[in-house]
């Protein structure tokens, strides 16, 4: 099949689900995991398309350690041209006719969509205890003075997935994924504040970025996000502008129009072209 990135990014963005079932418990909508099962499927068509024009085999790889350990339960999808790959973390990605590589492997870091809060909190803690922000044995909590750790104990933040854009076996750039759909009732605005969690995953994405040579955070939704009312969209491009001009290192894209996508798919075929 030839590459037609138009018909991918208008399946991508043109996603909408069902109106909000009244009565519904909280977490029991559906709409974000079918999101991401269209966002899979027209993925894998993209890696299949862009492989049979380069003339190459998408590969399922495994991840390894720093010291060389391989790792039986990461399992990632690889597309390699010349001296260029894009490998993609993102667990729901399916793509047929797949050779599976018992020699490639990558650095799990480079992937890791999961990461203890614990690496960035525990070397906070000073300047944390410093403002008084940290509870004092006085004020009879259980997360008090040299306790107060156990609060976030075991704690994680999780992306939805990843990519390692890789040149000559060296990482040139990591990005991390999050995926948000939304969806309206009355056709006029934008459904629920579950979008607000991404602000939180923005700011925890400015301390992670700090552990690579250079990332990324890339927001993939659906087009409903910019065809009804909501304060998200333009809030997450204003906070965006305002970290980026604050941080040299912070770096964020957000796609949600059947244009942004052709746009995205675009640039990741250049990459692995190498005219970009």
């Amino acid at each position: 099949m030839p590459y037609d990135p138009s018909q991918i990014a208008e399946n991508i963005a043109g996603f909408e689900d069902e109106e909000t079932q009244k009565g519904r418990p909280t977490g029991q909508a559906t709409g974000g995991r079918s999101f991401e099962a269209i966002l899979a499927s027209n993925l894998s068509s993209f890696i299949t398309q862009i492989a049979d024009e380069l003339g190459v085999q998408p590969l399922l790889i495994r991840g390894e350690t720093d010291d060389g350990k391989i790792l039986k339960d990461e399992i990632y999808v690889s597309l390699n041209n010349n001296n260029r790959s894009i490998i993609w973390n993102f667990p729901k990605l399916k793509v047929h006719n797949l050779a599976r590589s018992n020699s490639t492997t990558v650095r799990y870091s480079w992937l890791a969509r999961k990461y203890d809060v614990s690496l960035w909190y525990n070397p906070a803690l000073g300047a944390l205890t410093q403002r008084g922000w940290v509870p004092i044995p006085e004020d009879v909590t259980e997360f008090c003075a040299e306790k107060y750790p156990k609060i976030y104990e075991g704690a994680q933040i999780a992306f939805d997935g990843t990519i390692a854009l890789v040149e000559s076996n060296e990482l040139r750039r990591k990005v991390f994924i999050e995926v948000k759909s939304a969806k309206s009732s009355n056709g006029k605005r934008v459904d629920g504040n579950a979008h607000e969690r991404f602000s939180y995953q923005n700011l925890e994405y400015l301390e992670l970025a700090t552990f690579y040579p250079a990332t990324q955070l890339l927001l993939l939704t659906n087009a409903a996000f910019v065809k009804y009312r909501n304060k998200y969209h333009t809030g997450f491009g204003v906070h965006a502008v305002r970290l980026s001009n604050a941080f040299g290192f912070y770096s964020f894209d957000m796609v949600s129009t059947k244009s942004q996508y052709v746009r995205l798919l675009n640039s990741w075929k250049s990459w692995l072209e190498g005219t970009s």
